[in-house]
């Protein structure tokens, strides 16, 4: 931050997101209420932050690398593939959906648990289950 000269609040948030795409980690839209900043600002300097270092990364990466630690963390690494190819197929057919809970529904769908996946991917039981519902893969 003190490189690109930025300061404050919304500074502070650009850099959070920032960090936050290429890291893969979900930032729910509830923390601009948080900080009680303007998102114009936020924006403006996130743009510049783009502008400086670059694009984040793919997205797709991280949710994908997300995906594998997983499977991995709740001890059934061989569905991590099945699992990265239903989240690709999910993501071509359902763009309206967050990538986190596109991922959330691959894992439950490649044989995970859905409480332990909602639990560790932050996505809600009862959006989980609508969007298992809905998605078709």
């Amino acid at each position: 931050m003190r490189k690109l000269g930025l300061g404050g609040r919304a500074g502070a948030l650009a850099a959070i997101m920032y960090s936050a795409k290429r890291y893969g980690v979900p930032l729910p839209a509830e923390v601009f209420y948080f900080i009680n900043s303007e998102k114009r600002a936020v924006y403006r300097v996130y743009r510049r932050i783009v502008e400086e270092l670059g694009p984040p990364g793919r997205m797709e990466d991280a949710v994908v690398a997300q995906l594998a630690g997983l499977a991995v963390r709740l001890g059934k690494p061989h569905l991590a593939p099945l699992a990265v190819m239903l989240y690709r197929r999910l993501r071509e057919k359902n763009q309206g959906y967050r990538s986190t809970t596109l991922a959330a529904v691959a894992l439950v769908k490649a044989g995970l648990p859905p409480k332990e996946v909602s639990k560790y991917l932050g996505v809600a039981p009862s959006t989980l289950s609508k969007a298992l519902k809905r998605v078709e893969a």
